[in-house]
């Protein structure tokens, strides 16, 4: 698989999404307050992380591809802020501004590596006509491998955008919302959790969310499974489950899953088969969880953890 890690530089890839700032506060707890039976946080330091679409982004970069980045945001403090991480993570981006939308901050309150809260700032709104033809006319200038929506259901998606982008004639990758599922039929490849699928098919039994999606939407599908690994479901009918990598402790699962549709999508379109790149995938998604918050994963880290694997199965894992 290492060939086809090296080929990740080369690949350009559009991602369009809910971009969301993180904010973390972190301190310590040590009384409650008199004033309600709540703890107080002495806060000792902020940190902000890109969220959201900007995650999927800021990982497909560290992990070597060429990233540009579609995204909404208000005429607000925190667009600047986005704007600032963007840049120090060398992201291309394209930031449509709409007048009464209010760019999106979850603010997680976290005393002694415990998340206590937290606070969302958003407001759910569906893109207008001008923003939806302002990513369209971007797009038109980019030349890209492949295409990640990833839909946080906040608004950016609407059928009249997601119908523009399967004109393109590229793949199209998708971490979907359950309520949003019609518009992204008849893409390349679905990547909802198990709740997700759950949610999407009224099915409890895994193999049949499998089936339903792939049958009822015209794609391929990936449904990630946490500690248990992944299962993907091709078109023709064949299911493969992918394990996962147990070789971390879980610090937080924030993020992981931007992490997983960030590495399968730089492997398929470095040519990978699907059960490589689902290999890939949860390599990259297990080193995400053994960091804590909204965390990227780095090229030389992903290489690394595939030769852990191989030194301790004994297998010839890399190529």
């Amino acid at each position: 698989m290492e060939n086809i890690i090296n080929k990740f530089k080369e690949k350009k890839i559009l991602v369009i999404g809910d971009i969301m700032l993180d904010e973390y506060i972190y301190g310590d707890v040590t009384r409650i307050n008199p004033e309600a039976p709540v703890p107080v946080l002495n806060a000792q330091k902020v940190e902000f992380r890109l969220g959201g679409a900007a995650n999927v982004a800021a990982n497909v970069a560290a992990l070597g591809g060429q990233c540009v980045l579609i995204g909404r945001v208000g005429a607000d403090e925190i667009k600047n802020k986005i704007i600032s991480l963007l840049n120090e993570s060398k992201i291309f981006f394209k930031l449509v501004e709409q007048d009464s939308f209010a760019s999106i901050k979850k603010t997680r309150i976290v005393a002694r590596a415990q998340q206590v809260v937290r606070v969302d700032w958003e407001k759910v709104q569906p893109i207008d006509t001008k923003g939806i033809n302002e990513v369209i006319n971007f797009i038109n200038v980019l030349d890209f491998d492949l295409i990640i929506l990833s839909d946080y259901g906040k608004g950016i998606f609407v059928p009249e955008l997601v119908d523009k982008l399967k004109l393109l004639d590229k793949k199209i990758i998708v971490d979907p919302k359950p309520q949003n599922m019609n518009m992204f039929k008849d893409t390349f490849l679905i990547t909802p959790n198990l709740k997700e699928a759950k949610e999407i098919t009224r099915k409890e039994d895994l193999m049949e969310a499998g089936a339903e999606i792939v049958n009822n939407f015209g794609c391929h599908s990936v449904i990630t499974r946490g500690g248990e690994g992944c299962s993907f479901f091709e078109k023709q009918g064949s299911v493969q489950h992918i394990p996962s990598v147990k070789i971390r402790d879980i610090y937080d699962v924030v993020g992981a899953g931007d992490t997983f549709i960030s590495a399968i999508s730089l492997a398929l379109a470095a040519d990978a088969n699907f059960s490589d790149a689902c290999m890939i995938a949860n390599h990259a998604a297990g080193i995400s969880v053994g960091k804590r918050g909204t965390a990227t994963v780095f090229l030389d880290e992903l290489l690394n953890s595939l030769k852990l694997e191989d030194n301790q199965w004994g297998n010839n894992t890399l190529n």
